[in-house]
């Protein structure tokens, strides 16, 4: 399995044996040692890039802004005819993407000829990449016809280190995007990780809190540590509001868009992207009243305009429900003593004696009608532990049918049993409407949930005398409907059926 080999020259040639592993490796083409990357720049360097279809004309650009984006991509408009006015910001998850795909870019393998030969055939599209250097380095792919393999490209790169290769036909086509998937919908362009202080001001209230090692830290409207949960779903419902770009000609009077003054402003501060150096990136956000439903919120950091729903803006207003932790009731489900429902046709209670742990069925009764202790305690467990999918007002509304509950659970607590959980300092209720003790004295603390319209993922709920509102599983209102009644009280003995 080895091969033969001379070493030296022919007057002191020695011949030796050498492996075939040895002797393939010595033998490889000069291709097999060349770079793969079809552009060998870190992307924290690309400064530029641009699609050109065949006729030369514009189909996207995209440029670093600096300032306070930070060297972020905004979408260059390829004429003034495109509509989208002046340069506007380019999607982060979309520009990413994209500069994974660039990266990732590899020639299969190299061919032989000069660029731009006659038997490549014409240019199919072409994308011209600027590099950060004194002076720039430009790159340009022109995209040709099959290489041999119907599944491959020819892809001839003049500029810096020109080569003719031939590339993954699916790879390039990742790199060949419309025009409008690169406009950035979204309100915040910052990714959540990168996000070090958040800020939203309103007339009566302000909320500012910044990251403090691998928690974050509330600055106002109090000094204090926060909920590390609570912050990321906020911070997780502000990086997701999207809404619809308004054209130029729609955006000329912000008075009527609700936007003179703004109802709230925000103001985000983010770390630069990844293999940048430079400052910290500034979004500055307005956010206006609401008209019809809608919402409109201005960019400050490109001027755009976009129009939201309402739901999508509520996360841009502080709210004194903006930091509330989603756990709604935090009790020991043993201290749990009676809980009653009423549903609708399912109206019943259910009581527990706390000294043998015992359930009664109190509502309905009947002949033989007795309570299922299995289900008694997971609707106990389910309640003394209640979870909000998320906070969505201070107050109810008309549409969050809670004037007429269509389900009213009573929860009566042992204050014997339980722990009151502690107040938030400075009075502001972000810890959520758990249970607190009432008077010395009392028997115990009695709660109630109302259930109101449906809405996605659940239903509306309030708890007690809390105004706010939020929102509990479509599992927690089936199992509040559930009747607590033991089934094998209604089974029939089929041997004793006579007709």
């Amino acid at each position: 399995g080895g091969r033969y080999a001379q070493i030296g020259d022919e007057a002191e040639a020695q011949v030796v044996v050498i492996s075939k592993e040895l002797a393939e490796s010595l033998n490889r083409s000069s291709d097999s040692l060349r770079a793969r990357e079809l552009v060998p720049y870190p992307s924290g360097q690309l400064e530029a890039i641009t699609l050109r279809e065949a006729s030369g004309a514009v189909r996207f650009s995209l440029k670093r802004h600096g300032g306070d984006a930070a060297g972020v991509f905004r979408v260059v408009p390829s004429s003034p005819s495109s509509g989208q006015g002046a340069s506007t910001r380019a999607e982060r998850r979309v520009v990413e993407t994209l500069l994974v795909n660039l990266a990732e870019l590899e020639a299969k393998s190299f061919s032989e000829g000069a660029a731009g030969q006659a038997s490549d055939g014409p240019v199919e599209w072409s994308l011209v990449v600027q590099v950060a250097a004194d002076p720039v380095v430009e790159l340009r792919l022109d995209v040709k016809g099959d290489c041999g393999d119907p599944q491959d490209k020819l892809v001839v790169r003049s500029g810096a280190h020109p080569a003719r290769a031939c590339v993954d036909a699916a790879a390039l086509e990742r790199l060949n995007l419309a025009a409008g998937k690169l406009v950035d919908r979204y309100v915040v362009g910052a990714a959540p990780t990168a996000v070090v202080e958040l800020q939203l001001n309103a007339s009566d209230r302000v909320i500012d809190v910044a990251r403090k090692g691998t928690g974050w830290h509330l600055r106002r409207p109090r000094e204090g540590s926060a909920d590390g949960q609570a912050v990321d779903r906020w911070l997780e419902a502000i990086i997701e509001a999207k809404g619809e770009l308004l054209p130029p000609l729609e955006a000329t009077d912000v008075a009527a868009l609700g936007l003179q003054p703004p109802r709230a402003t925000g103001r985000i501060v983010s770390l630069p992207p990844r293999g940048r150096d430079g400052p910290e990136r500034i979004e500055t956000i307005d956010v206006g009243n609401e008209l019809d439903g809608r919402v409109v919120v201005r960019r400050r950091e490109d001027g755009a305009l976009l129009r939201l729903s309402a739901k999508q803006a509520a996360a841009l207003v502080p709210r004194s429900t903006s930091l509330r932790s989603s756990r709604v009731i935090e009790v020991p489900a043993e201290s749990i003593t009676s809980v009653s429902v009423d549903a609708g046709d399912v109206r019943q209670k259910v009581t527990r004696d706390l000294g043998d742990d015992s359930w009664t069925l109190r509502q309905p009764r009947g002949l033989g009608l007795q309570v299922d202790p299995a289900l008694a305690a997971q609707l106990t467990r389910e309640v003394a532990g209640l979870e909000a999918l998320r906070w969505v007002a201070d107050t109810p509304r008309a549409e969050f049918g809670l004037s007429s509950p269509w389900c009213v659970i009573h929860i009566l607590v042992d204050q014997s049993q339980a722990d009151p959980a502690p107040a938030a300092e400075g009075g502001e209720p972000d810890a959520g409407p758990r249970w607190k003790p009432s008077k010395a004295g009392d028997p115990g603390e009695r709660l109630r949930l109302h259930l109101g319209s449906e809405t996605e993922g659940g239903y509306y709920a309030t708890l007690g005398g809390d105004a706010a509102v939020f929102v509990v599983s479509r599992r927690f209102a089936r199992l509040a409907q559930q009747w607590l009644i033991d089934r094998t009280a209604l089974m029939v003995n089929t041997k004793s059926v006579n007709q």
